[in-house]
This record gives C-alpha cells, structure tokens and sequence, in this order.
C-alpha cells in the first residue's frame, strides 16, 4: 500500500485513504471523508472481521480515486456498520444453522452496501473487484457476492 497505509500503534487499526478499520471497536467516519471501522466490529467472527477490513482498503482507493463527498461515504460506513452489527453473533462454520429470516437481512444489507457504493462511484472493474473481499458473507447467504452485484448494477 505504501503511502496510502498507516498503522494506528495504539489500536492496531489501519487507515486506507478513505476507510479506516480498527479490529478492537467499530466503523465511524475519519477524517477527509475516511470510515472508520472502529465500533461494531468488536464480537464480530474473524473472518468477517477481515472481510469488511479488506473490503475497506479497496473501495478507500477508489473513494479517494473519484473524490467521493463526505455524505456518500457516510452512507456506506453506515451500512458496513449495520452488517457488522448484523453478524456479531453468527458462527461462519454453521451458516446452515442460520434462519431463511436472519440469511435475507444480511443479504439486505449486504444489498445496501453495494447499492450505496455503485451510487457513489463509476461502473469500472476495479470498482466492481473492490466487493470480492465481501465472500464471506456470500457464502454465509448461500450466494455469490457477484451475483448481487451483477443484480445491483441491472437496476
């Protein structure tokens, strides 16, 4: 990552360009328009843990690459903080065990990111690519994340 990543020491957070993801707390807005994943994120299985830090760091890039405004960026901190809240207590290792009701609300809010963040940037691959980190919940759903995208972006 070079210039675009600094190391919170004290935290063990990481902030790229746009989206900062701190694995001790939650997601709150940075500073120039940044997501802070600092709140919601404690309790939350590794995996998605990383997932969502991952997902951070690609669409940082294209939010600092496009110079999305601060209320954009806002709206997809406050759906990635929705999910993480969303997943605090569900086993990645028994998502059969998970409830059709309970699959289609992280599908709804996995939704919501996507849609939230195809509305604040262009259609361009590297955009598209930055949604792969997000498989785990995919998988969690029985879907593939490409698939709500593919759905998302014919709307």
């Amino acid at each position: 990552m070079g210039d675009e990543e600094d190391m919170d020491k004290g935290t063990g957070g990481k902030t790229y360009s746009n989206i900062s993801v701190n694995n001790s707390t939650g997601v709150a807005i940075g500073d120039n328009n940044t997501i802070t994943v600092t709140q919601n994120i404690t309790g939350i299985p590794e995996v998605f843990a990383n997932s969502l830090e991952e997902f951070a760091e690609k669409v940082n890039v294209e939010f600092k690459r496009h110079e999305v405004p601060e209320p954009a960026v806002r709206d997809v901190e406050r759906s990635v903080e929705e999910l993480a809240d969303e997943v605090k207590d569900v086993d990645p290792e028994k998502e059969e065990e998970l409830g059709y009701a309970r699959k289609a609300v992280v599908e709804g809010k996995l939704a919501t990111i996507i849609d939230k963040t195809l509305n604040a940037l262009p259609d361009t691959v590297e955009v598209i690519a930055s949604f792969t980190p997000l498989a785990p919940f995919g998988k969690l759903i029985g879907k593939g994340i490409d698939k709500l995208v593919s759905a998302i972006r014919k709307e």
